[in-house]
């Protein structure tokens, strides 16, 4: 087993540093351009590879914070490659079983999230984990509200889907960052190693937002 898990680690690792290196050109590109198609299907190939390895590396290992950012990480790009198959929902489109499947999960696996809080701050007090635990919880509970709102919705502004597409691809990127810099960025501050990528992801890819925002985008 001590093997297996030798090999999904180098996995694990060549996955995240791919995703680590194109998730920029995804999210700083043209968004509709062919640049943007191909390297988004790249990070999303590689994030899938990244959360099959961490989900068995981190159960073996005892990590609960891997499995934490794995899962919410993951979740994030289904959802915001599902939504692109989505673009006309409460009309032409609508959400299948197993769209309602992925989005449930994710809620229970956050409930586990916030129960394994509420475990850790009762023989413990407060740590680093429970806290974690707790935040990783309450992200994913608006994370999975937002996603699931349009679900209800019988008529859509045109484009809606790439709002959810931008904010789910960028909320990946963004975790996927934060679990390399708390891991690995240990001469910073901790809570430096926490919030940087997303001081510096966002208002970026906010930047390049607004400068492909003339672009018609279709319903």
């Amino acid at each position: 087993m001590e093997k297996l898990s030798q090999i999904l680690i180098i996995f694990h690792v060549i996955a995240g540093f791919t995703a680590f290196l194109i998730g920029p050109f995804a999210i700083f590109s043209d968004k509709f351009g062919k640049p943007h198609r191909i390297t988004g299907r790249v990070f999303s190939i590689a994030m899938a590879v990244v959360f099959i390895t961490s989900i068995i590396v981190c159960i073996y290992k005892n990590n609960v914070f891997l499995f934490m950012v794995a899962f919410f990480s993951f979740y994030s790009v289904v959802s915001g490659v599902r939504i692109l198959k989505l673009k006309k929902l409460g009309t032409q489109h609508f959400a299948r079983w197993y769209d309602w499947a992925v989005h449930g999960i994710f809620l229970i696996t956050c409930l586990s999230f916030l129960s394994y809080a509420i475990y850790l701050y009762s023989k413990h007090g407060f740590n680093v984990l429970s806290v974690l635990c707790a935040l990783f919880a309450i992200g994913g509970f608006f994370s999975t509200r937002a996603n699931v709102k349009p679900f209800f919705k019988k008529a859509q502004k045109p484009g809606f889907w790439l709002d959810y597409h931008r904010a789910n691809m960028i909320g990946a990127y963004v975790a996927t960052v934060t679990a390399f810099s708390a891991q690995q960025l240990h001469f910073m501050p901790m809570i430096l190693q926490w919030i940087w990528p997303t001081l510096l992801i966002v208002p970026a890819s906010r930047y390049f937002n607004k400068k492909y925002q003339s672009i018609k985008v279709g319903s």
